[in-house]
């Protein structure tokens, strides 16, 4: 799949029922096309960054804190999914491969279609985008830093997963 596949996302009749994931490095618009498509849907989006603000009153992003928002997630996403709404999923739960298989067997659970979309820019353009929001992003740790530190753990998306790879600068 490609970015011209994208449309097919955003133009599903309203009654169909579906998993999207947004996923790639911190700064590459995740949040930003999970919420537009959030608008144009009317489906469920969760976010991990969202909920963690919910959950914890100091965040440590320790990995515990990160697999728990995990869980929660996905705990939330059967939910909705159960009552026939269709959701997003975003907020950088999905650097390895594990998470992002973990969502796609929700969705063959739950009979929906899943679409996986990575969201890609230069590392220059995620970086000045980070620093943008350094201090107003509901993440703390969301700092310049934050890109490499991810880098060096994301788990590259392979063919086989059929992302939509959507360039966002």
């Amino acid at each position: 799949m490609d970015s011209s596949e994208l449309s097919d996302i955003f133009n599903q009749p309203a009654d169909a029922l579906w998993v999207v994931a947004f996923c790639g490095m911190p700064g590459t618009g995740k949040t930003c096309q999970a919420m537009a498509l959030e608008r144009r849907s009317g489906a469920i989006r969760l976010s991990r960054d969202d909920l963690r603000v919910c959950l914890f009153a100091k965040p440590d992003y320790s990995d515990g804190e990160k697999r728990l928002c995990f869980e929660i997630m996905l705990t939330l996403a059967r939910h909705h999914l159960s009552l026939a709404r269709s959701v997003i999923l975003e907020g950088m739960p999905f650097s390895r491969r594990c998470e992002r298989d973990a969502v796609r067997s929700l969705a063959r659970e739950h009979r929906v279609p899943f679409h996986l979309v990575e969201c890609v820019s230069t590392a220059e353009t995620a970086i000045s985008r980070i620093a943008a929001q350094q201090g107003s992003h509901v993440a703390d740790d969301r700092v310049p830093d934050l890109y490499r530190r991810v880098a060096e753990r994301f788990e590259v998306i392979t063919p086989d997963e059929n992302a939509v790879i959507l360039r966002t600068g």
